[in-house]
């Protein structure tokens, strides 16, 4: 049977996904959002569109 959760999530958090695991992969997002919304309204402005063009992409 298919697991229900979708790509092996449940068998993953079985070999020990902890909270510390989570914390790190959500700083990591986090950091990378604040990253790439900058950036992308940045080359909006390069290409002469409005930078909330760049939001979009």
């Amino acid at each position: 049977m298919k697991d229900l959760l979708g790509f092996g999530l449940r068998g993953r958090l079985r070999e020990g996904y902890t909270a510390a695991d989570f914390r790190a992969d959500a700083l990591a997002g986090l950091v990378v959002g604040i990253v790439a919304l900058p950036l992308s309204m940045a080359l909006a402005t390069a290409v002469d569109a409005p930078p909330q063009h760049g939001i979009y992409t």
